[in-house]
């Protein structure tokens, strides 16, 4: 696959070229006493297009530097943009800068409308060499936002396509090496929101039916791609549903056609995913696909099974592969990996307090036996607590030791020691959304 998108260490060196506070930090007091040619030569080109305007760097997304390096039209030297913001009618303005005989030119210039740009990819759509830009640019308090992509195959700035969005992403879905672009917008007269899904074909983008959301656009929460079951990628978008429910609608292409896997005609929604927690799907087990999470509900006989998830993969056609099984606990940031046989009769309660610290207990069997305890300690006794009376630590970090301990349960199961202190993980935020 040809390379997408490289921000090296010429986009760090970019940074400090840009106008910001001018105290040394360590680094830079051993750093290079000399930037090289290279730096200087690009700062000289930018310089000459910013008369009157200011830097405006995208606000979202993984791509938020005011100046971005992409190989745009595929001749394997990084073209430099640039993104500001002036005044008038179409204040928002991208420049490109190509290196030609050793020093940078400016290639292209854009003026688009907006207030903002709020989101910036880059990919490989069309069949040309290079990768294209694609820009989100917010438009006042709209809900309905603009996006433009961008060619440069040419060696200037083609657009092949603009359309309105609230969220958009791209993606490869039907696996013919090139990404599609996904957009999320409004449906019709404030109902829900429709997907929609836009593909390169016969030498220009082409927008596929568009397929209905569970809800509106306004409940989006969170929007990722990747595998959902065997060789099939999808788009999954996580929204709110009522007061404290999410559902998740799983977007693909089968058989050629754009399809939100997930949603049900009979109830207008992706009944399968609703679930009354915030848990978002995530890659749990490391095998490349995402799991969508599911409660274990609570019944009489184990009425403490609110924490308990099941994982499990959407196949193409609805059905449901059941994956793994955990006890996330999002309070203290840690989960514990479940074994499918004790599911059945698994709950879990807070147990005495060892060191001012109550364990969770894990018990089940048919006599609801202790199965392991987990423990949390603080302060300068934690390690001493952590290790003794039969207990051993699973992680620690600066201010926390985690420990477990093995009931009798245990042997009936074959649980040890190292076994569980592999199940035992840490829960990690979205580095996008600060969410977990």
């Amino acid at each position: 696959m040809r390379r997408i998108w490289k921000l090296i260490l010429l986009t760090a060196a970019l940074a400090l070229l840009l106008p910001g506070c001018m105290l040394k930090t360590i680094d830079e007091m051993y750093a290079l006493p000399r930037r090289s040619e290279e730096y200087q030569d690009l700062q000289t080109a930018i310089d000459g297009v910013m008369g009157g305007l200011e830097y405006c760097a995208p606000i979202q997304g993984e791509n938020q530097q005011t100046v971005q390096l992409a190989d745009l039209n595929g001749d394997g030297q990084l073209e430099a943009v640039l993104f500001a913001k002036g005044s008038g009618e179409r204040p928002l303005k991208i420049f490109v800068f190509s290196q030609r005989n050793g020093t940078y030119e400016q290639i292209a210039a854009m003026e688009t409308t907006g207030t903002a740009f709020e989101q910036v990819e880059y990919a490989e759509i069309d069949e040309a060499p290079g990768v294209e830009l694609v820009v989100g640019r917010q438009v006042g308090n709209e809900v309905l936002h603009s996006l433009s992509a961008y060619s440069f195959a040419s060696g200037q700035a083609d657009t092949i396509l603009t359309a309105g969005y609230t969220r958009f992403l791209t993606a490869e879905l039907d696996q013919d090496s090139l990404r599609e672009l996904v957009v999320l917008r409004p449906g019709a007269e404030a109902g829900n929101g429709v997907a929609e899904l836009y593909d390169f074909q016969n030498g220009a983008m082409e927008r596929a039916t568009e397929v209905p959301m569970s809800v509106p656009v306004e409940n989006i929460k969170r929007i990722a791609a990747g595998g959902m079951y065997a060789a099939t990628n999808a788009v999954f978008v996580a929204s709110t549903y009522g007061e404290d429910s999410i559902i998740t609608d799983v977007f693909t292409v089968v058989n050629g056609r754009f399809v939100n896997v997930s949603f049900s005609n009979e109830s207008g929604t992706s009944m399968k995913t609703i679930r009354n927690y915030y848990v978002y799907g995530d890659d749990i087990d490391s095998d490349g696909l995402i799991e969508i999470p599911a409660l274990v509900y609570p019944d009489e006989e184990t009425p403490s099974r609110q924490d308990l998830l099941r994982w499990y993969n959407l196949t193409t056609t609805g059905d449901e592969v059941d994956k793994a099984f955990t006890y996330h606990n999002y309070l203290e940031h840690w989960y514990v990996t479940l074994e499918s046989r004790w599911m059945d009769t698994l709950h879990v309660t807070r147990g005495q307090d060892v060191g001012q610290m109550a364990g969770y207990v894990f018990s089940c069997g048919s006599k609801g036996n202790v199965l392991f305890v987990i423990y949390a300690f603080t302060g300068d006794e934690r390690m001493t607590l952590a290790t003794s009376e039969g207990r051993f630590v699973l992680s620690q970090t600066e201010e926390v030791v985690y420990a477990g301990c093995l009931g009798p349960e245990s042997r009936t199961f074959g649980l040890d020691q190292e076994t569980l202190t592999s199940y035992f993980n840490f829960i990690q935020e979205d580095w996008k959304t600060g969410e977990t």
